[in-house]
């Protein structure tokens, strides 16, 4: 796709990892039933992110319909999802709550924007630089955890040093465009 990243960006997107990796590092906790196995599928994720990203921007050099492009990747995300009901299969089935649907009807909403969003970034934009900006993501969710979810989230040095370095990162990628 012909795109650079200068060593400005290059740093900038190691400083967002850095720094989301000292945001969401909490040694001290430990996660009932977590097995070593299940970081795998954070790093799948990661991954498949990493892959989408170009693929989104190729897409969008063929044809600019971000709008529509992200009905299509809603459609076949649910698609993608079917798998996963079968093979997670238990006892009850899924379990619906009336109680979480606005909430989960609000997620949606802002994800659905999102993704909306950062396909008309990549209209205009390069991968290098638009995916590490989306990589965010952490930073803002720990904000709106603090102000929501009071309680079951705090703040440490680790955090502010994470925070500054998500910070300082995104501003290096911008300005080394």
């Amino acid at each position: 796709m012909h795109e650079q990243a200068s060593l400005a960006v290059l740093a900038g997107t190691l400083m967002v990892v850095a720094g989301v990796v000292l945001i969401s590092w909490k040694p001290e906790t430990v996660a009932l039933n977590y097995r070593w196995w299940h970081v795998l599928y954070s790093l799948a994720a990661g991954f498949l992110a990493g892959v989408a990203f170009p693929l989104r921007r190729y897409g969008l050099t063929i044809t600019n319909a971000p709008v529509f492009f992200s009905f299509i990747v809603a459609v076949v995300s649910l698609f993608g999802s079917l798998p996963y009901i079968f093979w997670h299969r238990s006892e009850q089935g899924l379990v619906w709550s009336r109680r979480a649907f606005a909430y989960f009807f609000a997620s949606g909403f802002f994800e659905g924007m999102g993704a909306l969003l950062t396909l008309v970034a990549l209209t205009t934009a390069r991968v290098v630089i638009v995916s590490p900006i989306v990589a965010t993501t952490p930073l803002f969710s720990l904000v709106i955890s603090l102000i929501f979810l009071r309680g079951k989230e705090s703040i440490t040095s680790r955090t502010i040093l994470g925070t500054l370095a998500v910070v300082a990162g995104t501003i290096a990628i911008a300005l080394g465009r």
